[in-house]
């Protein structure tokens, strides 16, 4: 967190922003605290343009790439996060583990994401309905 909040300062320009790895942030030392500590402080401010939604099972030096959900993070929470942070960005499937008779892009295992992650973002919009009425 503190190289990007330094790299914030030496830009020091309204057009900079992340395109927030929350896979890199949840393998650095600390886990998925890294990743809500980002949005906390990125969030509100508008500086989390894209987030790639990617997630790993362990920290450096030793973790590997996993499938939504089998890793160190709940994305319900992120995405949850995310939402009532202010972020008005894109979220996209990021690297996925390979799986069995897919492309070598990953075709299957991308949709399989997109479509979690838009479960998500519908349930947790149906949520804020009910919480409001």
């Amino acid at each position: 967190m503190d190289s990007y909040k330094r790299a914030e300062a030496m830009i020091d320009s309204p057009n900079w922003g992340l395109l927030f790895c929350i896979g890199t942030f949840s393998q650095m030392k600390g886990g998925a605290k890294n990743i809500f500590d980002a949005i906390e402080y990125f969030g509100p401010r508008k500086k989390l343009i894209y987030a790639h939604m990617r997630d790993v099972q362990g920290t450096v030096p030793k973790f590997q790439e996993c499938f939504l959900g089998e890793g160190n993070f709940d994305p319900f929470q992120v995405v949850y996060a995310l939402m009532h942070s202010g972020f008005d960005g894109f979220i996209v499937s990021d690297h996925v583990p390979g799986i069995e008779g897919d492309r070598d892009w990953g075709h299957k295992v991308r949709y399989a994401d997109t479509a979690y992650i838009k479960g998500l973002m519908e349930a947790i919009e149906k949520l804020k309905t009910m919480e409001n009425a």
